[in-house]
């Protein structure tokens, strides 16, 4: 994902996406629909620690599960 800029157009997006398992996953089978299912497990995973209470997670954790919920929105 660090290949991915987020100033990238959707266009090259895909084309990097479709691009990466030739380069660093040559046996990979459906490395696209895997990688949307593990965009949207993490999506739900976040959307379940927003729902934990504030006294049992630090704002601290909430902050970088924000984070690093934008730095994988922004490379999708």
């Amino acid at each position: 994902m660090d290949d991915v800029d987020p100033a990238d157009s959707a266009e090259v997006k895909a084309e990097k996406k479709k691009n990466f398992p030739g380069l660093f996953l040559p046996y990979a089978t459906n490395f696209s629909e895997d990688l949307d299912i593990f965009y949207a497990f993490y999506a739900a995973l976040h959307a379940g620690v927003k729902l934990v209470a504030k006294e049992d997670l630090s704002a601290h954790d909430r902050g970088v599960w924000e984070h690093s919920l934008k730095f994988l929105e922004l490379r999708k």
